[in-house]
């Protein structure tokens, strides 16, 4: 039920970091004088996929530590045996999982930015926000991580 509530929240992010970002970039071009308002729901679009990001990784490593063999990816980069250590180490140790670690790694830098970047222009600052939301929705759909057996 785990894999199936992180697989979840990739899809949440995705389609969330797809579609809304999308339209506000579109409507950052119709109307940049609306710079402001975009820019500060991207920031709240923003801290949304890094919680369900998150979440979904931190799903992952819980997976590793029950040795949950039901899930693929722990039945093929984990086994009972391992350390408590090798297995949180063993969640981005795959292919899938580094993918998954990397898009943990943006997400979080993004929202620092969204977080820090205060003092930029508006228009820069929702750009900015914008290509990165997208370049990280993109990623979910390579990490095929959570299948079950």
């Amino acid at each position: 039920m785990l894999a199936e509530f992180c697989q979840l929240a990739l899809i949440c992010a995705f389609v969330s970091g797809v579609i809304f970002t999308t339209q506000l970039l579109i409507q950052l071009r119709r109307s940049p004088s609306e710079a402001e308002g975009i820019s500060q729901r991207l920031v709240a679009l923003t801290t949304i996929n890094f919680t369900l990001i998150i979440a979904s990784f931190v799903g992952l490593i819980f997976l590793f530590l029950t040795s949950d063999f039901s899930v693929r990816n722990v039945a093929e980069n984990s086994n009972i045996l391992l350390p408590t250590a090798y297995k949180v180490a063993a969640s981005w140790g795959s292919h899938e999982g580094s993918l998954q670690l990397w898009i943990v790694m943006l997400s979080g830098w993004s929202t620092a930015f969204a977080y820090t970047g205060r003092a930029l222009p508006q228009s820069f600052r929702a750009n900015v926000l914008g290509c990165l939301l997208v370049i990280q929705s993109a990623f979910p759909l390579s990490a095929d991580r959570l299948q079950s057996l």
